[in-house]
């Protein structure tokens, strides 16, 4: 990028995120994962995510929060009925799960909206930093959060092309 479209695309991505931040914290404080929206922005841009690619990448995030959520149902069925400690029935049920997970993603539904795989992964470890609670929370933040770096990739496209990188600049 140009020092041009950089110091654009800055202002453009800062401007957004306060205002998407202003409007959750006035809204939506309840939920208590702002955070979230910029663990989404990482994601975004470090996969060199499209805006185009948002909607499955909300879609993926749904299905890691569903993911998550079975990872809790397998501790719980592990621990009550198989008498495992809580170390060894996580340690099990995160085995177990992720492995089903992957392969249901990465095979099966790869080359569909719902094989975002690092969004499923944010939506599983994220349910885990809830505790398996603030599911709408969650749902919301990463919906909202996906649409935030897309709308700043949106930015960031525009002023790639209005201001090019030129040779020996």
């Amino acid at each position: 990028m140009s020092h041009k479209a950089i110091i654009y695309f800055c202002i453009w991505t800062s401007f957004w995120s306060a205002v998407f931040n202003h409007f959750y914290m006035a809204f939506f404080a309840d939920f208590n994962v702002p955070w979230i929206m910029f663990v989404c922005m990482a994601i975004f841009f470090g996969m060199n995510s499209m805006p185009k690619q948002a909607p499955g990448m909300i879609l993926s995030a749904f299905c890691g929060l569903a993911w998550g959520q079975f990872d809790f149902l397998l501790i719980s069925l592990f621990a009550n009925q198989l008498g495992l400690s809580g170390e060894a029935a996580s340690f099990l049920a995160i085995l177990v799960g992720t492995t089903i997970t992957m392969y249901i993603h990465i095979k099966l539904l790869g080359n569909t909206p719902l094989g975002c795989m690092p969004f499923i992964f944010a939506g599983v470890c994220l349910t885990f930093s809830q505790g398996g609670s603030n599911v709408p929370g969650l749902a919301f933040t990463l919906a909202v959060g996906i649409i935030l770096a897309a709308l700043c990739a949106i930015g960031q496209q525009f002023f790639m092309k209005k201001f090019p990188l030129r040779e020996g600049k």
